[in-house]
């Protein structure tokens, strides 16, 4: 069998496409997603056949998950990742000590759930444990702050293009907290007394 090898850096152009195209994607549907958890999970209405909050909660943590791996890996031969903007490494202790198993384990295998990983999945905050289903807004959390650190990289990059795309990065966070805040502010969930979301 054919040895794979590693993706092809990708030129200037690309690296901006993949931002806005790819990157933007997965930040701003990862905050709509962890948004509409929070409020069906504070609603907590049990209607049989809308379990919304399932739905939510997957989307987030595979969002999340994808973001995790383009800031804390290197790009290899079936992804690409945070080297490819000349950077720094984001690492994410939460996500490398107590997130990633969880998450690989029951996200993206058929486990059972019956027999759950025996160390605690730490809050964001670090407060407190929490089952991996209680976990999308922590998750959520965490991204925000890296892609902020992402930010602050590309705009201190020695090459202005990279400084470009470090405010377009910014816009595109802003945009995406806009967008989450509007899961919350909606005709269906305005009235609700929902709890805000910080990001």
């Amino acid at each position: 069998m054919a040895r794979r090898s590693q993706l092809p850096r990708m030129s200037p152009t690309q690296l901006d496409d993949f931002l806005v195209d790819h990157l933007a994607y997965e930040i701003r549907w990862l905050l709509r997603a962890a948004s509409e958890w929070h409020a069906q999970n504070y609603m907590k209405l049990n209607e049989p056949g809308y379990q919304v909050q399932v739905y939510a909660a997957d989307s987030t943590v595979l969002h999340a998950r994808t973001l995790f791996e383009f800031f804390t890996k290197r790009t290899s031969f079936n992804y690409y990742g945070y080297n490819e903007y000349d950077i720094p490494l984001i690492s994410s202790n939460s996500y490398e000590s107590s997130w990633s198993g969880p998450i690989h384990i029951f996200m993206m295998h058929a486990q059972t759930r019956f027999n759950p990983p025996q160390n605690p999945i730490t809050s964001f905050d670090g407060t407190c444990s929490k089952q991996l289903n209680e976990m999308p807004v922590d998750f959520a959390q965490e991204i925000v702050k890296m892609w902020r650190e992402f930010i602050r990289h590309l705009r201190a990059h020695r090459d202005p293009h990279k400084q470009a795309m470090g405010v377009e990065a910014d816009e595109i966070l802003i945009a995406a907290i806009n967008e989450a805040k509007q899961v919350l502010n909606n005709r269906f969930t305005r009235d609700r007394g929902i709890p805000p979301l910080t990001w």
